[in-house]
């Protein structure tokens, strides 16, 4: 018998996955006899359902596919009577090449997983108006029914009835409603079609990339897909994310969108594509960079995914922080460049306050180099005096230059120690840039944005400056979201000389997040003042909500509260949800403190705890994994609990280095981030207690 070209749906691997070591070899090995066709492993038809089966080793495992022809689009996985329950519950639904797995509710059966969309979450066309519905020949009335519909799932139930062009085209627009081009594209398109795509047609179209993948022929191939991790999905990108990819513009982009929305893959998508599309005849390598070197090396295990199958593109793409970004520029043109931290610091403000005459004290200079100097880009005693200082105290010009003595000391004591901080080696690389003309790279990728400093971003922009003194074209990608920001200050991107109005895209959908998850993380942020990085997107008009039209593709309910009268009934709790399922868990607390004490408790218990540090990037693939809110930035599991609310919470105090009401704005992010790591669960838990000091970074 000849074999079936096999077709991988991210359900199948997220089934797959959750099985143990041995299992999942058992599975691999059977999908690849099916695929070539050898030994007696082959799927018979499932009475009472459209999909086919086959059994995995000796065990009562069974894989739930759907069979065209010799193609074999792999579904699920599971024991024997779980999985044949499965296929009872799902069918795969087809809008002309739009290829959907869904579940079939029973009638007096509501799943948790398919709890219905909140009331007060729009619906995915809710932006959309009558104008553009007209041009889908879909009339007001037409319209205002389109409009009302409350969530994708309810959506493609209503695309499976109309005409397929009609159809796509809702489909697209509910996946981006701003690119209407697009979506009329398919409409023309798919009427210009003699017939409807088969299924073994359609799962090769390009809008089904981010839930089915076609491995290419053969079976190293194959071998490979299979042995992907979940993340390996993250590679994949949707039509509204690979138009971001190859976008060609005048100068500088941006993209924004909320936690899951892929920015991070089509960040790393674009490198590859400057590097082997756009520079491809630049000799120079294409830069990705973020705000710290945990997250850099988070993004080399996407990359080296995607260079996988071309290893010279491996030497194409540098994947380094912007703290390293600076130190390389200074090298090159002999400067010092060490990143002095801890004791090396503190020998430097020491000197530095000998000049204090005003006794304003540390806290004072410190606070008045990073939100005004910095800030401002006001690294010369003239342009200081003429800096404005919003938020800070008053105070005259002679008091102005004594305030300058002391930060002119302090720079003047790093620099003689061999480096400088963060702030400085960014300031010294963009003036260095400029006056030499170092430029390492051929385009710079920025993915977080938000976090970046002024006078990094002021690095960023230098590096990608041209001849004639802006932003050179697609030399500049910047990734991020305001409602994300956790460490740097407020900014303009155009007060940092890159000039981004009318070039800025958003991504809407949620793809890592059941949408009760993103609903309620979403509470946390709603009503905040716009941030400087989604503030200034658009040519002409007042900026827009950044959450405007943000939703999940997945349905979910809303996060379990738990409150405790104290730490050991928390840990208790979590020790608990460690047990009961085989997923691992992302633990997440608010302090070092908090986390530290919670580690000694589950471990109390027998429980293996696994804690992050600024040098580890993957979870535990079991047991339970432990780190701070903000050292969340980047991760995801399938469950996540944000531990020590109340008792282990941080407050504001006059030790902290950032204005009040930024802290309180950053204490709201910190939820919505933590939150949004959760792709299927997440639990919150509040012990009783005083607050205590901010301590979490």
């Amino acid at each position: 018998m000849s074999g079936y070209q096999i077709a991988l749906t991210d359900g199948f691997q997220r089934a797959r996955n959750q099985l143990d070591a041995n299992m999942q070899k058992a599975v691999n090995e059977a999908v690849s006899k099916v695929q070539s066709g050898h030994g007696a492993t082959h799927p018979h038809k499932l009475e009472g359902t459209a999909f086919v089966a086959f059994g995995v080793n000796r065990n009562a495992f069974r894989v739930i596919c759907a069979r065209e022809g010799q193609t074999l689009l792999l579904l699920h996985v599971g024991p024997h009577d779980a999985a044949y329950d499965w296929a009872e519950r799902h069918r795969v639904a087809q809008v002309g090449e739009v290829v959907r797995v869904r579940r079939m509710v029973i009638e007096t059966d509501t799943p948790a997983g398919l709890a219905p969309a909140e009331p007060d979450v729009p619906g995915p066309l809710h932006t959309v108006r009558d104008r553009v519905f007209a041009r889908f020949k879909v009339g007001p009335h037409g319209a205002v029914g389109f409009r009302a519909i409350p969530d994708s799932e309810a959506l493609f139930e209503v695309a499976e009835h109309l005409d397929p062009p009609l159809g796509e085209a809702l489909l697209a627009l509910s996946d981006d409603p701003d690119d209407v081009d697009a979506a009329y594209a398919r409409f023309v398109g798919a009427q210009a079609r003699p017939e409807a795509p088969t299924l073994a047609e359609a799962i090769h179209a390009p809008v089904n990339s981010a839930t089915v993948w076609v491995p290419p022929p053969g079976e190293e191939a194959l071998a490979a897909a299979l042995e992907g991790e979940l993340p390996a999905w993250r590679v994949f990108l949707h039509p509204s994310q690979r138009r971001l990819v190859t976008h060609r513009g005048k100068g500088a982009l941006k993209v924004t969108g909320g936690p899951g929305t892929g920015k991070t893959v089509v960040a790393l998508h674009r490198a590859r594509w400057l590097a082997t599309e756009r520079f491809a005849d630049d000799p120079r390598p294409v830069l990705i960079t973020t705000f710290n070197a945990t997250l850099a090396r988070q993004l080399g295990e996407p990359l080296a995914q995607l260079t996988a199958e071309t290893p010279a593109l491996a030497d194409r793409v540098a994947v380094v922080s912007l703290v390293a970004v600076a130190q390389q520029v200074l090298r090159a043109v002999g400067q010092p460049a060490t990143l002095l931290v801890g004791e090396a610091v503190e020998a430097a403000w020491r000197e530095a306050l000998v000049h204090d005459t005003e006794g304003l004290g540390r806290a004072f200079y410190d606070a008045e180099r990073s939100q005004v100097i910095a800030r401002a880009g006001a690294w010369t005693a003239t342009q200081y005096l003429k800096a404005r200082r919003p938020g800070r105290p008053r105070t005259d010009r002679p008091g102005r230059k004594r305030i300058w003595a002391v930060i002119d000391a302090f720079e003047q004591a790093l620099l003689s120690a061999g480096g400088g901080d963060g702030i400085a080696l960014a300031h010294r690389a963009a003036a260095a840039v400029l006056a030499h003309g170092v430029r390492p790279w051929s385009a710079v990728v920025c993915d977080e944005a938000q976090d970046a400093g002024a006078d990094e971003l002021r690095l960023l922009a230098a590096l990608s400056r041209g001849e004639d003194g802006g932003i050179d074209p697609d030399r500049l990608f910047l990734c991020g979201d305001g409602n994300q920001r956790l460490y740097a200050q407020p900014v303009t991107f155009a007060s940092c000389g890159i000039e981004i109005r009318g070039r800025s895209k958003r991504l809407r959908l949620n793809y890592r997040t059941t949408e009760g998850i993103r609903a309620a993380a979403v509470r946390h942020v709603q009503g905040l003042p716009i941030d400087p990085v989604d503030a200034d997107d658009h040519a002409d008009g007042p900026p827009r909500d950044p959450l405007t039209g943000y939703r999940s593709v997945r349905r979910g309910e809303a996060p379990v509260s738990r409150r405790f009268d104290d730490a050991d009934g928390e840990a208790d709790w979590i020790a608990e949800l460690a047990s009961d399922a085989a997923d691992p868990l992302l633990v997440l607390a608010p302090t070092h403190r908090w986390l530290d004490g919670l580690a000694e408790r589950l471990r109390a218990r027998g429980l293996p705890v696994h804690t992050l540090t600024r040098q580890t990037v993957s979870l535990a693939p079991t047991g339970i994994t432990l780190c701070t809110l903000h050292r969340a930035k980047g991760l995801e599991a399938p469950r996540v609990v944000l531990a020590g609310l109340g008792a282990g919470e941080p407050r504001w105090t006059a030790r902290v280095a950032i204005p009040k009401d930024q802290w309180a704005r950053q204490q709201r992010c910190l939820l919505y981030v933590g939150m949004t790591r959760a792709r299927d669960w997440c639990g919150l838990s509040t012990v009783g207690g005083a607050p205590q000091d901010a301590d979490a970074e």
